[in-house]
């Protein structure tokens, strides 16, 4: 039995670094950049299937490899609200929450009267910053990052939107799509409809800065993009002489969970010979028309989508080093839970482990952590 879970043992380092004030090169606490990952499988990566030509994740294969430590035995929940719950709270999903809930349902999320880890941080003198997707409740101001301690977020409150119009996808909200709200109260519905039933107009934008609608960024871009450019202000604005500030951004990806879209120059990379249609309904178009929607592969589009997270990570990282932050920098990289293994849903792969997504077996949840400090942060059991 698994007594531990990784991300509540990053937490532990971060708040004993801020507790006991360790010291990174220039004196400070250091920077953080935490980024977790949504349904990134344990094969997903090219340090765990060094032999795949479908795997393309040079950034992260060198920070893990060469400038970081590998987790191989830290674990987290099987479910994207349960693990993200868990981080945001410091406490145990059985303590928080163990289920899948739609974000707007008044029992998702951690209770007000708990508190949030980023407002510790926040306490501790740390800029903090959200960027990506939340899943930890919205039913109060006190449920969403702004009322959980962080300064600024960009962010989306739903299991997944789409990623050109910020339309949500998967809530009792939305509402829904055509054939869902017109013909049936279940969801399962959908996705069982013969193809041409289907309609992909969506209704409802999910984009929210800090505390109010994103509406002059909703639809502007690809939103992997729309997330870019805001880290990209943080970490350029950041004061790399402020000694008593230190940054605390943290970045939850939409990628790689699905709708499956990505621009086309990521997937014209890709071109896998496997089943076209398995996941149709989780690839609804490429670019921001929807009429623009040929059978695309599951496979390609998915790894497309990791190699266009990569391509940020390298982003990231030199916007650090150009900021002259990165040498008082500690990266902790995990996924909420490992890649689906139904194909229906996704591409992904946790080759060679048993799990996946909303399994008890061990789930395919990858996590490295790399480090520039002289000061190192040791993560025990």
């Amino acid at each position: 039995m698994i007594a531990l879970v990784a991300v509540l043992q990053i937490l532990t380092t971060i708040q004993r670094a801020v507790a006991t004030e360790s010291r990174a090169s220039n004196g400070t606490r250091p920077h953080v950049l935490f980024i977790l990952v949504d349904d990134l499988g344990w094969g997903d990566v090219g340090f765990h299937q060094p032999d795949s030509n479908e795997i393309r994740t040079p950034t992260m294969d060198r920070l893990a490899q060469e400038e970081g430590v590998i987790l191989d035995r830290h674990y987290v929940h099987s479910s994207c609200t349960g693990t993200r719950v868990s981080l945001q709270s410091g406490r145990l999903p059985v303590h928080v929450q163990t289920s899948l809930k739609l974000p707007e349902d008044p029992t998702s999320g951690m209770p007000r009267n708990m508190t949030g880890f980023a407002e510790y941080l926040k306490q501790a003198g740390y800029r903090t910053h959200y960027v990506g997707k939340w899943d930890v409740g919205m039913s109060t101001p006190k449920h969403t990052p702004y009322g959980r301690g962080y300064e600024t977020s960009l962010h989306y409150f739903e299991h997944k939107n789409d990623y050109w119009t910020q339309k949500c996808m998967q809530s009792s909200c939305c509402p829904n799509y055509g054939l869902y709200s017109q013909t049936s109260s279940n969801w399962s519905d959908f996705w069982e409809a013969p193809e041409p039933q289907k309609s992909w107009n969506l209704s409802l934008t999910d984009l929210w800065d800090t505390h109010h609608p994103a509406t002059t960024l909703n639809g502007t871009n690809y939103e992997e993009f729309i997330f870019l450019e805001r880290m990209q202000y943080i970490i350029r604005n950041h004061t790399s002489d402020d000694q008593e500030h230190p940054l605390f951004l943290f970045y939850a990806p939409h990628v790689a969970h699905c709708p499956l879209q990505v621009p086309q120059k990521y997937l014209d990379k890709f071109h896998f010979a496997d089943d076209q249609s398995a996941c149709r309904a989780q690839t609804p178009n490429i670019g921001p028309d929807p009429a623009h929607d040929p059978p695309f592969s599951c496979r390609s589009q998915y790894h497309a989508m990791v190699n266009l997270l990569d391509d940020i990570l390298d982003t990231l990282v030199k916007e650090f080093q150009a900021a002259n932050l990165w040498n008082d920098t500690l990266l902790i990289f995990t996924s909420d839970n490992g890649g689906p293994t139904k194909v229906e849903e996704s591409g992904s792969t946790n080759f060679d482990l048993r799990g996946g997504k909303y399994s008890d077996w061990v789930s395919g949840d990858l996590n490295f952590m790399a480090t520039r400090l002289n000061t190192r942060l040791v993560l025990t059991d």
